[in-house]
C-alpha cells in the first residue's frame, strides 16, 4: 500500500500488462510496479466535471449550464483513460445517475462541489417565480423537468419553519446547528429577507410572480387539492398516516438555488464475466482486469442504482477477478521490506524538549500552504483546528514525546478514522 501516489501509465511487456508507473505526489518522485497482472479499481467519474458534461443522457434532456460534483473527490475517471492507453473499450458511458437537488458545498465552493439536499416545507419556482413540477416527483422525472427550465436550475422557496427541516446529506452534515450557519444563514447559498418580494429580488426571480406562487401553493395547502398538478397535499407514510404540507407564511423568507448534481456513473470499462478488460474488438487484453464503478459494475445495474445496488456487484466482480487470476497466474511468495522511517535529530542538551506539538509543527502554516499530495492532510487538520481537538486525540501512540520513536503509525491511523467518519443513524 503506497500512499499519496497516483498510477500515471500501464506498463506493457511482450504483449501483457505487467505493471505500472506511478507518482509520488508529495515528492514528484516516479516509482515502477511490477507484476503479472493489474486490476483496476479507481471508482467513477462523477467528479470529472468534463467528463458529466460530455457524456450527459440525452433522456435527461439539454446539458445545463452548471452541474456541482457530489461523488468522492477521487471519482475522476483515472481508470477508465488508462485502460483506453492499453486499448480498452468503454461502454454505458451515459448512464449516469442525477440528482436534481443539489446546492454548492459551503465548504468547497471555488473546487464546484456539491450537497444532495432537501426541504420538505418548500415549493420548487423557476427563473420565472412559478412552480413548474411536483416536488414530490421522481428522481428522473424531476431531472427531466429540471433540464426543461431555462439554464437546468431552480429555487427552493420556504419561510422560517421551513428552514428547521433543511436537511444536507453526509457525514459532515448531521448537526443541526451546523447545517443553519453554514447554509441556511449563508448568502452564497440561501438568499433571506424579510419579505416574499425583498427575498425574490435578491435572488433576481420576479417578485409578483413569486407572491402569486406562493399565494396559490397556500389556498391548496388549506382546500388540500394541489390543482395544478392534481393531487392531493399530503404524504402517505408507510404506517398508513399522512404528512400534510405547510403553507409558506411565516418570514423571514429563503431562496436556495438548486443545480443538477452528479453522484454514480454505471458505465465504463468494457469488461467480460471474469473481469478482464476487453479491447474494442471485444477480445480480452492480457494481464488487465477492472472491477467496481470503473466498469460500470459490469453493467449489472442498468441505468439506476443506488449505494447497496453498486456494492453488491463490486464484490462480486472483485470475486471473479481474483478467481481468475488465481487459476492463470502463478503468484511468487516475497516478504515486502519495511519502509524505512527518518528519525527527528535528538535534542541538543541546552533545550529541554516540548510535549507541546504547536512547538515543532506549525499547523497554521501548514494548513495555508497548499502543497501536492496533502489534500486529505488540510482538509482534515482544519477540521480539527476548528473543534479544537488535541493532537494525542488521534496521534496516542506518538505520546509522550520520544524522540527516538516520535513517527505515524499507519495502522493505528485507521482507528481514527471514525472521529470524523461515522455517521449516526
Amino acid at each position: 500500500f503506497y500512499w499519496n501516489t497516483k498510477v500515471t501509465a500501464l506498463d506493457a511487456r511482450k504483449g501483457r500488462i505487467g505493471g505500472v508507473t506511478g507518482t509520488n505526489l508529495r515528492t514528484g518522485d516516479e516509482i515502477v510496479f511490477e507484476g503479472q497482472a493489474v486490476v483496476l479499481a479507481t471508482g467513477g467519474y462523477e467528479s470529472n466535471l468534463e467528463m458529466v458534461r460530455r457524456y450527459w443522457p440525452k433522456h435527461l434532456g439539454k446539458v445545463p449550464e452548471r452541474v456541482v460534483l457530489g461523488s468522492g473527490t477521487n471519482s475522476q475517471g483515472s481508470g477508465m483513460n488508462l485502460a483506453r492507453s492499453a486499448g480498452g473499450a468503454l461502454r454505458n458511458m451515459d448512464h449516469q445517475w442525477i440528482y436534481p437537488r443539489g446546492i454548492p458545498d459551503p465548504m468547497h465552493l471555488s473546487e464546484g462541489r456539491g450537497l444532495y439536499t432537501m426541504v420538505a416545507a418548500s415549493i420548487y419556482l423557476n427563473r420565472r417565480g412559478k412552480r413548474f413540477m411536483d416536488e414530490m416527483s421522481a428522481t428522473t422525472d424531476a431531472v427531466r423537468a429540471m433540464m426543461a427550465q431555462p439554464g437546468g436550475t431552480y429555487w427552493m422557496l420556504f419561510d422560517e419553519g421551513g428552514a428547521n427541516s433543511v436537511f444536507a446529506a453526509g457525514i459532515d452534515w448531521q448537526d443541526k446547528q451546523k447545517v443553519r450557519r453554514e447554509i441556511v444563514n449563508n448568502e452564497a447559498v440561501v438568499k433571506t429577507a424579510a419579505t416574499l418580494e425583498e427575498t425574490a429580488r435578491k435572488a433576481g426571480l420576479p417578485p409578483a410572480e413569486v407572491r402569486a406562487s406562493v399565494e396559490r401553493w397556500n389556498r391548496a395547502v388549506d382546500s388540500g387539492l394541489d390543482e395544478q398538478f392534481k393531487k392531493k397535499i399530503s404524504i402517505a407514510l408507510p404506517d398508513g398516516r399522512s404528512f400534510t404540507l405547510s403553507k409558506i407564511e411565516k418570514g423571514p423568507f429563503h431562496l436556495m438555488q438548486i443545480y443538477p448534481l452528479s453522484r454514480k456513473s454505471m458505465g465504463g470499462i468494457h469488461v467480460d464475466l471474469n473481469s478482464r478488460v476487453l479491447n474494442r474488438e471485444g477480445k480480452p487484453i492480457a494481464g488487465l482486469y477492472a472491477v467496481g464503478e470503473t466498469t460500470g459494475e459490469g453493467g449489472l445495474n442498468g441505468r439506476a442504482a443506488l449505494e447497496g445496488t453498486f456494492l453488491g456487484p463490486s464484490i462480486v466482480q472483485g470475486h471473479m477477478a481474483a478467481a481468475h487470476l488465481a487459476s492463470t497466474i502463478r503468484l511468487a511468495s516475497r516478504q515486502s521490506a519495511p519502509i524505512a522511517a527518518t528519525k527527528p535529530a535528538p535534542p541538543t542538551p541546552a533545550r529541554a524538549v516540548s510535549t507541546d506539538c504547536r512547538q515543532c509543527h506549525q499547523m497554521d502554516r501548514l494548513l495555508t500552504a497548499k502543497r501536492p499530495g496533502y489534500w486529505h492532510f488540510e482538509r482534515l487538520h482544519a477540521v480539527v483546528a476548528s473543534r479544537g481537538y488535541e493532537c494525542k486525540s488521534c496521534h496516542a501512540e506518538m505520546s509522550p514525546y520520544r524522540y527516538n520513536a516520535h513517527r505515524i503509525d499507519r495502522v493505528a491511523q485507521i482507528g481514527v478514522c471514525t472521529t470524523c467518519h461515522l455517521l449516526t443513524e
